[in-house]
């Protein structure tokens, strides 16, 4: 593996699958290779495969991604081979894989731990947790000679549907113990989940004990057909209470990480045992000890955080609109009201969720879903999933009661200098509602005094009266009550403020003004973002940023705008309002923004200043601090039907589309990169200033279009002198300028980079004239115009694996046809260039495989696999190289149709004992075992031999001419049974060898 990482042609590789059981071989009772064994302090030498990927430098990081599949046999192979292709191609999507499977062992510790990582990373509010905790309590536990109520839930669960199921708490080889919640037997005999796979966290000791005699957890939920896991990651020795918590903590860190999502288990596990080995180094044995099982690239099909969803709150009913990062996405979305949660034990029964499925259209979804009048749903969360047949989301809000009846709660001013008076704001909603708003206020946080909130301004409300003010370094606490007229009462947390010196300092950090796509259609197909830094010492609330543009020419400089500037600027997108920016915090903020292509000054400023408030509605410590600019140079352009053309900013590429070609509004960037040409001799840029152009699109599929390239002209001249020998005749060494140009242009053709390979290919089918060269391509890609000295074809050998295969020749009915197609400058790799055909007949391209070799982009290798009947073939290969020279190459070939021994000799004959001599055989098909036995003409066997060739087509064997004991033949005649056997059928040849000494 280290020799593969820093060899192999780059990216080095990622993910190792170690396919294969193992064992400790104490008995002699098994044949598996053993893996590396590693001492864990209180127990002694266990299996660990952590240290193969661990060669880089004097750390225990893993450098690599690996996994194992335990195969102990070929059925084992198949099982997991399958589950893993089925996995990521075939498995139904569905509310399935938003349910998370928490389960907890017998030990209060357990639950504790696995209640806080569903906090953590706040699951409950996104995804649909079920957690199964068993009982603490002795007189609660069950006879562990039958199912216990736990463990049949835990079955359940899995076959319900999990995308993840966690258990932390006791266990061995064979058993979650914790009220035997789950068994050796149980993925065979009562797991039916083989459509729902999910992906196993097992803290518990052993349930990886793979190198055992006897089948552990782990390999069981892999090796069932009926049910199971899709990968495990399970330890492989004991376990420790909090090291696997901590380690545990790690995992769901990077599973759960919001930007960028880690997709493949290898990853998730390699990352999270990174930063455990960082942040506890003292447990680095469960580093070791904890394994994955499975396929380390299997992309975890764990829906991520995609939707923004927001919600309004009404009297009886909430009304949720739901829109997803990806505008055109059609399908269903699952909307769940999730009331306050009912803690562990209360008498009080808990609430259901109220849920309702509605369809998704164009990337967005409404519901409106009524609420019981039942305090539990006061507050809570609002889930949102969002699936079709090809991929699925999720994502979430929370809200409260108050939301229904007032917003925007605030104070004024604030910060609070000293003495100063301080009025408390909202915004009411629906006052018919309401019967009164109370404002409790205290200085000692014990004695609370109370204001009442009337109307201000329209729907704006704020007390009667002020808070008074205090000297320096006193300090308010306050809430709201609100009265709703069935005389329910509601409250909001208790909320601070300080009396002093000024402690906000909010500054916008320069560097971070960036512009980037947001992965969105083209309504707002980018975000332009900045951050917000609080540099004082208190936090801040209700921060307003606003984003505004100018346009730049190339004198205008990059420095802040002044503030007359700042109100003549064109804001960008609405105010965005930062809910809270903490001391020494930063906040992102970002809008939408989709400007025509040219130069921009793009200023992002905190707080902005008003001829009513020239400080802003914040009170800072300096002002001077609250903007930032930035110059931006848009490069993409928005496609819309009616495009017809577009020229590159230099007018070397002209694109064209023809009517039609562009269906919906897309996105298309446009980038000037600098030209490289590597590992392609005969291929040069036409230019001392070699560019290419990338064009990307957003759109899922490409289309069409026409690229045109402006031919450079060399001379302005009438006529160009290209040979100034004088011998009087001038006439032959002058040629017109048209010619010169025409022969230029001729040896100018447009190539579009193979992101694979990274080579240059040559699209051809150009048309051309004197000043444009012009071809159809098939957008997105990076085209760039080239020219060639090449006119070699690429070389082609076409052959049968595993045979010493000639023209002719008999072949298997299930043959592996391989082929090489090689050039010094690389292989068109398009599969509408590389044509196979059997007996005149197109193979189609899904039943051949087409690969770059792993060590050198300027090979391909075609792998073809046909099932094939009786009788003869020509198989036939065409290719051409990256410059479009073209190459063919055949083969015919026959299949026999039954099994037979032909044209059976040895040479020479006669001969002499210890010389020997060698058989040569032709097989029509491969044979299981061939043997070769020498009997005296009177039947007496002489020797046996059975390690014969098997091989389809020919093949030879060198025979000593020594008996079964190693001594010499004597002279006469002597009869040979060749004998070759396929499953039942036997075939046999007898014949006559000679030896004379």
């Amino acid at each position: 593996l280290k020799y593969a990482y820093e060899n192999w042609q780059p990216p080095a590789p990622t993910y190792v699958l170690l396919v294969g059981d193992t064992h400790v071989d104490l008995k002699n009772e098994l044949s598996f290779v053993p893996t590396i064994q590693v001492q864990i302090a209180g127990y002694g030498a266990t299996a660990s495969d952590h240290q193969f990927v661990t060669f880089r430098g004097d750390d225990n990081f893993p450098d690599m991604f690996i996994g194992r599949m335990p195969a102990r046999n070929r059925v084992d192979a198949r099982v997991f081979v399958e589950r893993a292709i089925n996995y990521e191609t075939q498995a139904e999507i569905g509310p399935w894989q938003k349910r998370l499977l928490m389960l907890a062992g017998t030990e209060w510790m357990f639950h504790t731990q696995t209640n806080w990582l569903i906090a953590r990373n706040k699951l409950a509010a996104t995804y649909e947790v079920k957690d199964i905790f068993a009982p603490t309590d002795a007189g609660q536990t069950f006879d562990e000679r039958v199912r216990s109520p736990i463990a049949t839930q835990v079955i359940d669960g899995f076959n319900d549907g999990a995308i993840l199921v966690n258990y932390i708490g006791h266990g061995g080889g064979g058993i979650w113990a914790s009220s035997r919640m789950l068994d050796l037997e149980d993925p065979e005999q009562n797991l039916t989940n083989i459509e729902q796979l999910p992906f196993v966290v097992s803290m518990t000791c052993f349930t990886g004990f793979f190198d055992g005699n006897k089948s552990c957890l782990a390999e069981e939920l892999l090796r069932s057909q009926n049910g199971g896991a899709i990968a495990v990651i399970g330890g492989t020795s004991i376990g420790l209470l909090l090291g696997d918590y901590v380690l545990n903590r790690e995992i769901f860190d990077v599973m759960f990480a919001e930007s960028p999502p880690v997709r493949h288990i290898g990853a998730i596990l390699a990352q999270a045992k990174t930063q455990f080995v960082i942040n506890a180094p003292n447990y680095f044995d469960l580093a070791e000890v904890f394994t994955l099982f499975g396929d380390p690239a299997t992309r975890l099909r764990l829906p991520h955080p995609q939707i923004e969803v927001t919600a309004d709150v009404g009297e009886t009913s909430v009304s949720v609109t739901g829109t997803l990062s990806k505008r055109d996405f059609n399908g269903q979305a699952e909307v769940t009201v999730v009331p306050t949660a009912i803690p562990r034990g209360s008498e009080l029964p808990a609430a259901p969720p109220e849920q309702e499925t509605v369809s998704v259209v164009n990337g967005k979804f409404a519901a409106t879903i009524s609420l019981p009048a039942n305090s539990q749903f006061d507050e809570g969360d609002i889930r949102a999933y969002a699936w079709n047949t090809e991929e699925d989301t999720v994502g979430s809000v929370s809200y409260t009661a108050l939301e229904r009846y007032i917003t925007n709660i605030r104070i004024s001013p604030y910060p609070v200098e000293p003495n100063q008076p301080v009025h408390f704001y909202g915004e009411v909603k629906n006052e018919n509602m309401l019967d009164s708003l109370t404002l409790f206020w205290s200085l000692d946080g014990i004695e609370f005094e109370t204001i009442p909130v009337v109307q201000y301004n329209g729907a704006t409300y704020r007390t009667e009266q002020p808070i008074p003010g205090y000297p320096a370094r006193e300090l308010i606490d306050y809430y709201l009550e609100v009265t709703l007229q069935d005389e329910r009462t509601l409250r909001t947390e208790v909320e601070s403020y300080e009396f002093g010196e000024i402690h906000v300092d909010l500054s916008v950090l320069e560097q971070t003004i960036a512009w980037a796509s947001s992965n969105v259609d083209g309504a707002s197909p980018f975000m332009l973002s900045a951050k917000i830094v609080n540099l004082g010492s208190a936090t801040v609330r209700n921060v307003p940023v606003q984003f505004l543009q100018t346009v730049a020419t190339e004198e205008t400089e990059e420095t802040a705008l002044l503030e007359e500037e700042l109100q003549n600027a064109t804001p960008i997108g609405t105010v965005q309002m930062l809910a809270e920016v903490p001391p020494g915090g930063e906040v992102l903020a970002s809008v939408p923004w989709q400007p025509t292509p040219g130069n921009y000054l793009v200023t992002v400023v905190v707080d902005m200043p008003s001829a009513e408030q020239p400080r802003g509605v914040i009170i800072e410590r300096r002002e001077r601090n609250n903007t930032a600019t930035r110059r931006f140079a848009s490069n993409w352009i928005l496609l819309t039907p009616a495009q017809q053309e577009i020229v590159s900013g230099d007018g070397m590429l002209r694109l064209s589309f023809a009517p039609g070609s562009i269906q919906t509004p897309t996105l298309m960037t446009f980038e000037r990169k600098e030209l490289t040409v590597t590992n392609q001799p005969d291929i040069v840029p036409t230019s001392a200033a070699p560019v290419a152009y990338q064009l990307g699109l957003d759109a899922q599929n490409g289309f069409a279009a026409t690229v045109s390239f402006l031919l450079e002209e060399t001379s302005s001249a009438e006529k160009v002198v290209i040979d100034n020998v004088d011998d009087g005749s001038t006439e032959k060494n002058v040629i017109t300028q048209t010619t010169v140009i025409e022969r230029l242009a001729n040896n100018k053709n447009i190539y579009m980079l193979d992101e694979r390979t990274g080579n240059w290919i040559r699209i051809g089918d150009e048309t051309r004239n004197a000043k444009t060269v012009s071809t159809q391509v098939e957008l997105p890609g990076t085209f760039a115009l080239l020219s060639h000295t090449d006119s070699r074809p690429p070389a082609l050998v076409l052959t049968v694996e595993n045979q010493g295969f000639i023209d002719g020749d008999y072949i298997s009915d299930t043959p592996t046809i391989s082929a090489r197609i090689e050039d010094a400058n690389g292989v068109d790799t398009r599969p509408e260039n590389i044509v196979l055909t059997k007996n005149g007949e197109r193979v189609p391209q899904d039943e051949y495989i087409i690969a770059a070799a792993p060590i050198n982009s300027n090979v391909l290798l075609i792998t073809y696999t046909p099932i094939l009947e009786a009788g003869e073939y020509s198989i036939r290969l065409q290719a051409q190289d990256a410059n479009g020279n073209p190459a063919s190459t055949g083969r015919t070939a026959t299949v026999a149709g039954e099994f037979e021994i032909k044209n059976i000799a040895n040479f020479p004959n006669p001969f002499t004992p210890r010389r020997g001599t060698d058989f040569a055989y032709y097989l029509t098909e491969s044979a299981d075992e061939v043997s070769l036995k020498i009997y005296t003409l009177t039947g007496r066997l002489i020797t046996a031999i059975d390690t014969l060739d098997a091989a389809v087509s020919y093949n030879e064997f060198h025979y000593d001419g020594l008996d079964a004991d190693g001594e010499p033949l004597a002279n006469g005649v002597y009869l040979y049974k060749f004998t070759a056997r396929q499953g039942e059928t036997r075939r046999n040849k007898v014949g006559k060898i000679v030896v004379i000494k």
